[in-house]
């Protein structure tokens, strides 16, 4: 019929057996059911569910929700399977899984189709290369499809739309990501939400979103008391949004980044935009941490923007960057420019007045150069600022880059060879060596300093 193939399990009644392909593959399957959930070769496999060995080629699948190539929804097991062609829908879509969800495994698959968004207009999201949603493992697999989601959709990913409490180890993406309007898009994952991502990287495929929460491998890493992860992963593809873009992660807030690195690719948007995370963000609920993580890209954006980071804040919570350097050149055309970070700020949260906030950038470096049109630029930290009983620390750290004014443009103020503008903060024991170029207030090491410390 023109429904096509009617896919195997339901909510009603879930597949629950097991299906060994035996290394065949089933060629040209097609589904069109564009007001049904659950859509896919299984529509719905449940926990004790076993699919391996199963190829699916050519296939044109179009559904509403939980909409896969090989299953709808997982809670069971898929081991060494494989899909190509296209697959479309409405929410919740993958070129392998629509939703693998709370102990749903996915091992040594991959997905080559292409992933749309079957709308034109506003849509919920969840648009993932390999899975739409995934609340469990995907381990060793990996997407090289293109996925497009236009309109408003939002949590855009190569691989996941959304990693929610799950865990992606030892995975990639290769496939560009775009989307429209909708926030919360990354060459890997849209969103890591409490979530472990480790040793796996994007690469090749652009990714753009005209949206917020823009990053190469996570358009956000969110999550509290450091259970938001990624370890030991990259990006080398170019990135470009709107604001809060980032080479690897675009809004890092209560999550930790260690020996993590973007390379190669273009970083560009408006403002919060940085070489490796846009924002940096501890609050009340959770820090910041970025570790033995670096950039080496081109970055291009108006205000905050940092070759590493492009605003690293603390608010009623701590926001630290350790070991971690960049060699990438930075160009800005507004305020908070600088070569490491744009803007390291600190303060109180308005509902926690008891509890300051805090910014530590510690044993850090840039060499890229600094190019700008307008105030509060540093070669490392553009503005450096601390709000009553708050404090943003800069310790045993270095540039050795020029930082450049465009004499043309106006402005102009607040150039530092470390540190544009130290504003109730404090440097300890760093250093600058780069020639600086600017209007008024220009200092080899501080172009201002203002109730703050310099030892």
């Amino acid at each position: 019929t023109s429904a096509g193939f009617l896919p195997v399990g339901t909510a009603a009644t879930p597949f629950t057996g097991i299906f060994d392909g035996l290394g065949h593959t089933i060629d040209g399957l097609y589904i069109r059911r564009t007001g049904i959930n659950y859509v896919s070769l299984f529509g719905y496999a449940d926990i004790s569910a076993v699919i391996k060995n199963t190829g699916l080629t050519g296939v044109n699948i179009t559904g509403w929700s939980s909409v896969g190539g090989l299953a709808g929804w997982n809670r069971g097991k898929i081991d060494n399977c494989y899909n190509t062609g296209a697959v479309t829908g409405f929410g919740d879509v993958g070129g392998l899984v629509g939703q693998n969800y709370n102990f749903g495994t996915i091992t040594n698959s991959y997905s080559a189709s292409t992933v749309m968004y079957g709308g034109t207009g506003s849509g919920p999201g969840y648009f993932g290369g390999l899975a739409g949603w995934n609340l469990g493992t995907i381990n060793n697999s990996y997407s090289t499809g293109s996925v497009t989601a236009t309109g408003t959709c939002r949590w855009v990913g190569g691989l996941a739309g959304i990693n929610y409490s799950g865990s992606i180890t030892g995975s990639f993406s290769t496939g560009s990501v775009t989307a429209g309007t909708g926030n919360y898009v990354g060459g890997l994952v849209g969103t890591n939400l409490r979530g472990v991502i480790d040793n796996s990287y994007h690469t090749t495929g652009a990714v753009i979103g005209n949206g917020d929460y823009v990053g190469g491998l996570v358009g956000s890493n969110e999550g509290s008391s450091g259970n938001a992860i990624i370890t030991n992963s990259y990006n080398t593809a170019t990135v470009n949004g709107a604001n809060n873009v980032g080479g690897l992660v675009g809004y890092n807030v209560g999550g930790s980044i260690d020996n993590s690195h973007h390379t190669v690719g273009l970083v560009s948007g408006g403002y919060q935009v940085g070489g490796l995370v846009g924002m940096n963000y501890g609050s009340f609920d959770g820090n910041a941490i970025i570790t033995n993580s670096s950039n080496t890209a081109a970055v291009n954006g108006d205000g905050d923007v940092g070759g590493l980071v492009g605003s690293n804040g603390g608010s009623s919570g701590r926001a630290e960057i350790r070991d971690s350097h960049n060699t990438g050149n930075i160009t800005g055309t507004s305020d908070n420019v600088g070569g490491l970070v744009g803007n390291n700020w600190a303060y109180y949260d308005v509902s926690h007045t008891d509890v300051p906030g805090s910014v530590l950038i510690n044993n850090s470096y840039n060499t890229g150069v600094v190019a700008t049109t307008g105030s509060y630029v540093g070669g490392l930290v553009g503005y450096n600022y601390a709000e009553g009983g708050s404090s943003a620390e800069i310790s045993y750290c270095s540039s050795s880059s020029a930082v450049n004014f465009d004499t043309l443009s106006g402005g102009g103020w607040w150039l530092g060879g470390l540190v544009g503008n130290n504003y109730g903060g404090s440097i300890t024991d760093s250093s600058s060596t780069g020639a600086v170029n600017g209007s008024n207030d220009v200092g080899g090491l501080v172009g201002y300093n203002y109730c703050a410390e310099i030892t």
